[in-house]
């Protein structure tokens, strides 16, 4: 649960990475790390159906947030095309 807890304190840095993004180089590696993040947090879900509802609710929530996450690095990633035309 230690690697989760980095991943919840890891949601402010990415919020921040996302809105100084400058490069679409930049972006696609911010996707992937956010990606990999996501598919850690679905597996520990899968593979943890014992967890209270309590933690469930609370690792769901921290997902949702790295959904979130990843539309607003999409719409950054759409702009910074529009920026190249």
């Amino acid at each position: 649960m230690d690697g989760l807890k980095s991943i919840e304190e890891d949601l402010y840095e990415y919020k921040m990475r996302i809105r100084n993004v400058e490069t679409q180089d930049d972006a696609i590696l911010l996707m992937r790390q956010i990606n990999n993040r996501m598919a850690i947090l679905d597996e520990f879900l899968l593979e943890h159906p014992e967890l209270t509802e309590k933690d469930r609710k609370h690792w769901d929530d921290v997902f949702d947030k790295y959904q979130t996450l990843r539309e607003e690095l999409s719409e950054q990633i759409r702009a910074l095309e529009q920026l190249k035309e």
